[in-house]
């Protein structure tokens, strides 16, 4: 497929209506075309290769991330290629589905740990990033106390960071409650960081009652 031929199927794949709806919801400098994410995955196989794919918009920035993570490269390369396209993102849905999309690291969340916990310093994007990274592939019995520390250290204060670790923790709580819920406790995290965890603990439906009472009861903490 050339460029062009992306062009022309997202032209006929848009959706006016749903242009508009993903404007209100997604607030980014990319023009957005109106063309559903299932769709953009979907071409991102038979799409150019990712640095031929312009950024003009948003789902291009989109299929240029899908087509990213579906690269086949040593370890090494491959970050590379995932840091490469980080600069890109300006808003949460490029952020959430890119991370989501890098599935070699599902084999090795150790090195994906090592090789993206540094940009906890980084960007409000980077700093999400790396909280949904680490949600989607870390949260195993080897690295959760890392990942939680992780969370820990991240700089807090901005909406969409807050919200990405607090996904994260509340995630994380299904399988390692008892570790979420201390650290918590002890003010780990941000007040803004705790009372969004609450909240999206609260509308799990993989979280029991018990203990989303528990949590409820630690609202008004975490660090100020």
């Amino acid at each position: 497929m050339t460029e062009r031929e992306l062009d022309d199927y997202l032209r006929d794949a848009a959706e006016p209506a749903y242009a508009a709806f993903s404007r209100r919801l997604t607030p980014t400098a990319y023009p957005i075309l109106g063309v559903r994410i299932p769709a953009l995955r979907k071409i991102a196989a038979s799409a150019p290769p990712p640095e031929a794919i312009a950024t003009d918009s948003f789902e291009k920035v989109m299929v240029r991330g899908f087509a990213t993570a579906r690269l086949k490269l040593p370890p090494d390369d491959y970050a590379a290629r995932v840091e490469a396209f980080l600069p890109l993102i300006d808003n949460w849905a490029v952020c959430d589905c890119f991370a989501s999309s890098l599935k070699p690291f599902a084999k090795a969340p150790d090195f994906a740990l090592d090789r993206f916990s540094p940009r906890k310093d980084g960007g409000t994007w980077e700093k999400r990033f790396v909280a949904v990274l680490c949600m989607d592939f870390c949260l195993t019995d080897a690295l959760i106390d890392r990942v939680l520390d992780l969370y820990a250290a991240i700089g807090q204060g901005e909406y969409y960071v807050d919200m990405g670790i607090a996904w994260g923790l509340a995630t994380a709580a299904v399988k390692y409650f008892d570790r979420v819920y201390d650290r918590l406790a002890k003010g780990a995290y941000s007040a803004s960081v705790t009372e969004k965890t609450i909240s999206k603990a609260r509308d799990s439906y993989r979280i029991p009652p018990e203990r989303k009472a528990a949590l409820r009861a630690l609202r008004g903490a975490g660090r100020r």
